[in-house]
């Protein structure tokens, strides 16, 4: 179970150490500073969508507040071997496209857990 703090952390290294470097001149410049105001607002940005109608249906986030990343990562390894690669339009940021593959749900969780990918 996570706080929506460490959530929060484990995304925001996520995309700092993995999206971040494959950017380079005004696009690295404009993304860094996208992160660092979106870290700042964390709880807010997460509090919407934690409390959405279906993630609520869902249970993944317990009375608490907690995440059940737990319960989210044994769905994904169930149905990982049918996913394909998905491309994130980040074009409307003018940051083209970043392609999230299955093995990059691995090394995200890793990063949720507090242990980044070496």
């Amino acid at each position: 179970m996570l706080t929506k703090a460490q959530f929060a952390d484990g995304i925001m290294s996520f995309i700092t150490a993995e999206m971040l470097p494959a950017l380079d001149g005004w696009q690295f410049w404009a993304a860094s500073v996208a992160v660092n105001l979106a870290r700042s607002k964390a709880d807010q940005i997460l509090d919407q969508y934690i409390n959405h109608p279906v993630l609520a249906t869902l249970e993944i986030v317990d009375s608490n507040g907690l995440i059940d990343i737990e319960k989210v990562y044994d769905a994904f390894t169930q149905s990982k071997k049918e996913m394909q690669p998905v491309a994130i339009d980040l074009n409307s940021f003018g940051l083209g496209k970043f392609t999230f593959k299955p093995e990059d749900a691995e090394t995200l969780y890793l990063y949720l857990q507090g242990h980044p990918a070496e």
